[in-house]
């Protein structure tokens, strides 16, 4: 068995000088011991109202963990064939300074080959994402896919993605990690081990 891990989060303005390499002012690991650990559920195009016709859950679970006794569960019944679910979670930097967010994760699938898979959205915005094409137009994509070209069950892999960005006067930055469906098909995902540094540009 793993060993458990709690959220860790450290903040600070500091740079590395003797190697040349900004040390990150936002060095945070979360692997969802304790609940949500600060990330928001979030969802859109799921019909009218919100939820009728592609109901959808993202919660900690047990019955699949990367680190630890529980993981993030990310369920969508995509019957509008557009539903996209994600978390989100702000970042207090310093304002106007250009930042590299890095958000990496281990993802569990048992989508398998090239054919019906969903996409998967990461990235990190200036003011959190509240409809479908804002989260499409600000994260990077990838496919569900675990890799496998038959059906050997669910499945972990390491995700890793570099966005940049200035920060606005707010001094916040939001990461995301979320889930589109593009095929209507019901699917069951799991985050863990989720880590994001930001660290001046």
């Amino acid at each position: 068995m793993a060993p458990l891990r709690r959220c860790v989060v450290l903040l600070g303005f500091a740079c590395a000088c003797t190697t040349g390499v900004s040390a990150p002012e936002v060095s945070a690991t979360f692997s969802f011991e304790q609940g949500m650990d600060g990330w928001a559920a979030v969802a859109a195009d799921t019909g009218a109202p919100p939820g009728a016709y592609a109901p959808w859950s993202i919660v900690p679970a047990t019955d699949f963990a990367y680190d630890g006794e529980q993981a993030l569960r990310l369920f969508m019944a995509n019957q509008t064939d557009a539903a996209k679910i994600w978390i989100v979670r702000s970042f207090a930097v310093a304002p106007g300074r250009m930042y590299d967010v890095d958000v990496s994760y281990a993802f569990g699938s048992s989508d398998f080959g090239t054919l019906n898979l969903f996409d998967l959205r990461t990235g990190s915005f200036l003011s959190p994402p509240a409809d479908g094409p804002t989260l499409l137009a600000g994260t990077v994509h990838d496919y569900t896919g675990n890799g496998s070209d038959s059906d050997i069950g669910y499945r972990w892999q390491r995700k890793h993605v570099r966005t940049a960005l200035r920060a606005d006067a707010s001094g916040l930055i939001h990461a995301v990690v979320g889930i589109w469906g593009t095929t209507e098909f019901s699917r069951t995902y799991y985050l863990d081990d989720l880590t994001v540094q930001v660290t001046r540009d």
